[in-house]
């Protein structure tokens, strides 16, 4: 599925909207959220196209957000989160994950 199809919008905008549950039942959850394959360099609003992209602010506590590195070298991570709590962090990026 296509991030630019509605189903895949729409897959995003719900998984967006339980999050918030997921955190407020979960008492360590760190939440993972890839924006990799995004065009956002891509965008030309006149000025260029960007020079380095970022999420600007993170939206709470126990987030990672990834992007796409300048170039298409790397990943950047946004990580957002109290230092207590990197350990879940580090557990969750050891687990495997099966995309289906």
């Amino acid at each position: 599925m296509r991030h630019e199809s509605k189903e895949g919008q729409s897959m995003v905008l719900k998984s967006w909207s339980q999050s918030k549950f997921m955190i407020d039942s979960t008492p360590h959850a760190v939440l993972v959220s890839s924006w990799c394959k995004f065009p956002f360099y891509e965008v030309d609003f006149g000025f260029g196209k960007p020079m380095w992209v970022t999420t600007g602010s993170m939206p709470a506590n126990n987030w990672t957000i990834l992007i796409d590195g300048m170039g298409g070298g790397g990943i950047d991570a946004y990580v957002g989160m109290e230092l207590k709590d990197e350990p879940y962090l580090e557990e969750a990026l050891d687990m495997k994950v099966i995309d289906t």
